[in-house]
């Protein structure tokens, strides 16, 4: 889910029923709901009345107009696949798109052009960018890792270091005022088993193994 500053509004995403539902962040009242038609996964806002938000079983940022509540532009982010994280850039009006096949692509988000992708580690959950700093951030629990990025001075993005994490940490946030990255994980167990309509499982935690993994910067 993502907050919008600009309308006041939450925007909650629901992947089994394809929709988003708006809530009224001062009141608490449902102001509506959007049918996507696909599953949506992390949603961002950039703040001026716009909501992107990854699709990932089509492979898509959807942008949706915050105010009218309707899809402005459905844009393939190919070659990337199963898109998850999502972040924005908002001095340059980039997103940045954490997507299955071990790829992120950073995406212009006046076109929705995919500019560039970068190799990033597997199995992807989250994304986030740090405007001071112009670092993004993947996490990818498959592989234990965290992927930073950074731009260059020509304007491309380029992998500054891969910090070796723990298998499963890919709930992911940033403390925007010490820049500490703080990932959740645990021991894993096996995966819940997959039915027609969660195809998409993950393995269980098991009891009394949680923890919160800090990188600091």
């Amino acid at each position: 889910m993502v907050y919008d500053r600009s309308t006041k509004r939450l925007f909650v995403g629901h992947k089994t029923s394809h929709a988003m539902t708006v809530i009224n962040a001062t009141t608490g009242h449902i102001e509506g709901i959007i049918h996507l038609g696909v599953e949506p996964e992390f949603p961002v806002s950039n703040g001026r009345g716009n909501i992107y938000v990854n699709a990932e079983n089509t492979n898509e940022i959807l942008k949706i107009d915050a105010r009218t509540l309707k899809i402005e532009a459905r844009w393939p982010l190919a070659p990337c696949k199963s898109p998850s994280g999502l972040a924005f850039n908002q001095k340059a009006n980039q997103l940045f798109s954490a997507c299955d096949n071990n790829l992120m692509a950073i995406v212009d988000a006046n076109t929705g052009k995919v500019i560039q992708t970068v190799a990033i580690g597997s199995g992807p959950d989250a994304a986030v960018y740090d405007p001071l700093t112009g670092r993004v951030f993947s996490s990818n629990g498959e592989s234990g890792t965290l992927t930073v990025i950074g731009q260059k001075a020509g304007g491309s993005y380029r992998i500054i270091q891969t910090v070796q994490t723990e298998k499963g940490a890919r709930t992911m946030t940033l403390d925007s005022k010490t820049h500490a990255i703080y990932l959740s994980t645990a021991k894993l167990g096996p995966p819940q088993l997959a039915t027609p309509g969660h195809p998409h499982t993950h393995p269980t935690a098991l009891p009394n193994t949680f923890k919160v993994l800090v990188v600091e910067p």
